[in-house]
């Protein structure tokens, strides 16, 4: 018995809206909740969250935060920006992300042969 189909390609024109930032998009994501001071803490940093127009405090908001290439902390609320941070340049968390990236980096594949 013989099966023959028809398959066919479809090639989809996707576009990335115009209000949407790579950088956001191809960064560090992480889930927090605000704390009942107004902080977060991502990657051993405390960032203080400030009143806004929106909302005076962000108390058990549940809040995404985005780590950019050039090591700006975004700290988003329902899709808008409500805070702007940026890593110390010794931050610990980086520097031991660092060292494990060299290490791997230096590995080398030997070839198995029987």
């Amino acid at each position: 018995m013989v099966i023959r189909g028809h398959f066919s390609m479809h090639i989809y024109n996707l576009s990335l809206p115009k209000d949407k930032d790579l950088d956001t998009i191809f960064s560090k994501k992480y889930k927090r909740i605000v704390k009942a001071d107004n902080t977060i803490e991502v990657m051993s940093e405390t960032i203080q969250i400030p009143p806004n127009d929106t909302r005076f405090s962000y108390r058990k908001a549940k809040v995404d935060v985005c780590i950019l290439e050039d090591d700006r902390i975004l700290v988003v609320y329902k899709g808008s920006v409500i805070a702007e941070s940026k890593l110390s340049k010794n931050n610990k968390v980086i520097e031991k992300e660092g060292k494990i990236e060299e290490f791997l980096d230096a590995r080398e594949y030997v070839p198995f042969s029987l």
